[in-house]
Parts: C-alpha cells; sequence; structure tokens
C-alpha cells in the first residue's frame, strides 16, 4: 500500500475510533465498564495512525471537509457522515480541531471525553473545558485559514469537490427518507441547502458533474435514485442558464418527486404507472405537505410530484413534471438487470428522443445537457481504440463528438491515458462498449 492509501486508511479509523466513543459518552459516564471495548478500539486506532502515520494526530472540521494532519481525508459516505456527526458535535463547544499528542494515557482519553460529555449535558460547562488542560490532547477552534500553512491548502481538487457535493445530496436524501418513513419531522431545508451547494459548483466542473450519473454504487437505493434524477434536472436547467435559486428549486423538486417509491421496496424501481396503481406519488406529496412551506417553490413541489402519477401530465404537464418524467426514465432505462432494462446510455438517449409518451422537447433537452454519449461513456472508435468519454460539447451540431480519454490500443493493451477531441479529428465513434466486459472501472478513470 502507498504512503497515501496508509494514510488515507489509518485517518479513517481514527476518525472512526472518535465517532464511537463519543456517541457512547452520550449514555454512559466514562468509568462505567460498557465503556472499557470503545475505548480500546480508539486506543488501537490512535496508536495505528501514530505507528504508521505520525507521532502527532490532528483531526480537524473546516466546513463540510476533514482533515488530518493538514491533510484532506478521502472519506467514503460512512466515514463522512461520522465526520459531520462529530463536527456537528465539537462545534457546540467551539472546537473544531482535537490534536493527540505522543502517547496519551488512557486516562486522559477518558478525562476529555467525560468532559466533553458533560458539555453536551449542560451547555453552560463549555468555558469550564477550554480551561482544563487533558495530558497530551489539545483542542481548539480553528479559523479556516489556519489548517493549511496557506490559504492554498483549503482548495479542494475539483473530483473532491463534486463527490462530496454528491455525497451530501445523497446522505441528506437519505436521512430525509428515514425520518419520513418513521413519522419524524423532515424539514426540507436541509435538502435545499445540500443542492444549494450542488448547483454552486464552479463551471469547470460540469465534465464532473455529468460524470456522477455514470457512478453505480448508490443507484441501487431509492436515495441514490432520487438523488440521480434531481442532479439530472439541475443539469438540465444549468443548459437552460437558468438562475442559482431556480434550478436549486427544479432540482429540489425532482429529488422528492418520487419520493412516495418509499411506500414499499417493490416500487424503488418501478415504472411511474405501477407507482401510481399505489397511489405513491400522491402519498410522497402527502408526505411532504406538512414540510412544504409556502410560496411558487412548495406549490411547484407538489405539483411536480402528483403530475407523475398520470401519463398525460407526465408528457403535457407543467415543464417541470416533463423534464422530471424524462430523467426518470433515463434513470430506469440506464440500470443494470434486474433493476431496469441495462441499455447503454446512447441507446436511452435515442429511445427517449422516440418515446410517444415522453415531451419530445424535454428529451431533446436532456440529449443537449448529456450529448449523445454522456460522460462516463465506455466507447470504441473507428481508430480500433477504446476510449472513455470524459466531457461534451454545448455545440448541438457536435454532439456525437465528445472530448475522451484513450484507454486501451486496437489489441485491448493498455496506453498511456492520453485525451483527444473527435470535434474535426477525422475519428469518430463505431459502438458503445460495456465497461464491465473490457474490466474498466469508470469511476476510477473518471474520479481517481
Amino acid at each position: 500500500m502507498s504512503d497515501e492509501g496508509r494514510f488515507q486508511a489509518a485517518a479513517a479509523k481514527l476518525i472512526e475510533g472518535l465517532f464511537v466513543i463519543l456517541k457512547v459518552a452520550l449514555v454512559h459516564r466514562m468509568d462505567n465498564k460498557a465503556v472499557e471495548p470503545v475505548a480500546a478500539r480508539f486506543r488501537i486506532a490512535l496508536d495505528t495512525f501514530q505507528t504508521t502515520v505520525s507521532d502527532d494526530a490532528a483531526v480537524q472540521f473546516v466546513g463540510d471537509a476533514v482533515y488530518v494532519n493538514r491533510r484532506l481525508v478521502r472519506a467514503d459516505l460512512a466515514t463522512w457522515e461520522k465526520a459531520r456527526f462529530l463536527e456537528k458535535f465539537l462545534s457546540r463547544m467551539e472546537v473544531s480541531e482535537i490534536a493527540f499528542h505522543g502517547h496519551v494515557p488512557e486516562q486522559s482519553v477518558r478525562d476529555f471525553v467525560q468532559a466533553v460529555r458533560d458539555v453536551a449535558l449542560d451547555p453552560a460547562t463549555a468555558d469550564a473545558l477550554h480551561l482544563r488542560h487533558f495530558h497530551g490532547i489539545s483542542f481548539r477552534k480553528l479559523e479556516a485559514q489556519g489548517v493549511g500553512e496557506s490559504d492554498d491548502a483549503l482548495v479542494l481538487p475539483d473530483r473532491f469537490r463534486v463527490l462530496r457535493a454528491y455525497g451530501i445530496v445523497i446522505a441528506t436524501l437519505g436521512s430525509l427518507l428515514q425520518a419520513l418513513q418513521n413519522g419524524k419531522p423532515a424539514p426540507l431545508v436541509q435538502i435545499r441547502r445540500a443542492l444549494q451547494e450542488f448547483v454552486r459548483l464552479p463551471p469547470q466542473t460540469r465534465p464532473l458533474q455529468l460524470g456522477l450519473l455514470s457512478l453505480e454504487p448508490y443507484r441501487g437505493q431509492l436515495a441514490g435514485r432520487l438523488a440521480h434524477i434531481g442532479i439530472t434536472v439541475m443539469l438540465m436547467g444549468k443548459r437552460l442558464d437558468l438562475a442559482v435559486g431556480e434550478i436549486r428549486d427544479m432540482g429540489v423538486a425532482a429529488a422528492l418527486s418520487g419520493i412516495g417509491r418509499a411506500v414499499t421496496a417493490e416500487l424503488v424501481f418501478a415504472p411511474p404507472d405501477r407507482c401510481a396503481q399505489y397511489d405513491a406519488y400522491c402519498e410522497g406529496a402527502r408526505w411532504l405537505v406538512p414540510w412544504a412551506g409556502r410560496g411558487n417553490a412548495a406549490a411547484l413541489r407538489l405539483i411536480a410530484t402528483v403530475e407523475q402519477s398520470e401519463a398525460r401530465t407526465r408528457k403535457n404537464g407543467h415543464p417541470l413534471s416533463r423534464l422530471i418524467a424524462v430523467a426518470d426514465a433515463y434513470d430506469l432505462l440506464t440500470q443494470r438487470p434486474p433493476h431496469g432494462a441495462g441499455l447503454p446510455a446512447s441507446t436511452a438517449l435515442e429511445r427517449l428522443l422516440d418515446a410517444p409518451d415522453m415531451d419530445h422537447s424535454a428529451a431533446r433537452l436532456l440529449v443537449w445537457t448529456l450529448g449523445l454519449f454522456p460522460v462516463g461513456s465506455t466507447v470504441r472508435l473507428t481508430s480500433g481504440e477504446t476510449a472513455i468519454v470524459v466531457d461534451v460539447t454545448a455545440d448541438v451540431r457536435r454532439l456525437a463528438e465528445p472530448r475522451v480519454m484513450i484507454v486501451a490500443a486496437p489489441d485491448g493493451s493498455p496506453v498511456e491515458r492520453r485525451v483527444v477531441d473527435l470535434a474535426g479529428s477525422g475519428i469518430t465513434i463505431a459502438a458503445t462498449v460495456d465497461p464491465t466486459e473490457v474490466d474498466l472501472n469508470v469511476g476510477h478513470f473518471l474520479f481517481a
């Protein structure tokens, strides 16, 4: 394993250990025997980090990102959710960095966690926490510029920014679904904020945003499906050059339009007419009513949700309802069996352009947004080489001529990767290729 790989693995374990011990502290005092295995688990995580990475281990929370020793942790969704809990939990005590220096006695860890527990139970004691000393442990509130050695230290690479925004959308939708199903409060402000962050991703990340639709890991769950539909509609809104607020509200309505599929697992990948038989769209609308708020955006969400229940309104209803219907159909057509038809993206788009039950203007906008060969498509070129589509042009006359990354020679052997703009190159796309048949991890090529 590389140094970076060792760092990332050790950092993730350290965050997990800190998360677990603070979670347990909300239930038990540190002198309770139930805490012993948790404290031992944290000790192992800390010792492993100090042995393999550095004697000092400083965990820092800045915005939605988590750093260890000023290095960004490329957190998977589970680790990111733990980091978010820690950040929110500790922010109430005005703590955004916890550092462990050299050998930290177990009693010192227990005393610190007990002190944090006391503040959680009685916020009035927060000032006293900052006056205490814990051997081998320091903590403080960070200003953003204090984490790195320069201002540039907190500028995330584009691929991390896009993946983080994507993860926030999926995690937020998952929490919202869970709250609705359990009859708990489900305010929509969090999903609005999550999609607002996505909409505000810088323009140069557009190819990566398009590439998210080719990622498979979260498409097998409802939160992932809803996220992909919302993102697709927002990308169409960007293609129309709409205002940020309009695009965000479109994305919220699109992501929530299928929330009634949670009525039963059978409906997660069911066609709209099947969902309507279960009254799923109206049920979803009823779930949203107490939390919908007021104004045009709230009305738009309810209209777009209810109009998915009839073929007539999916095709001829509100313009947003038509975009959602096309985005939902595209997601279903490209889902791998048994969830969907498993069509290549290019074939699915061609089918939607000719579909009698879809609004043709909405289908054309989807093609103009994604291109005839969307980002993430694996293709065979007329040169015989295998490539992955990495960007599409905004010129509707060039939709079949994307930018591609060459990944294999005509004989299938790996080559040094290079990007080729097919527009005017004399090379065209001969066919699409199932990446699994040529053992390609498309996500790795787009986001590594």
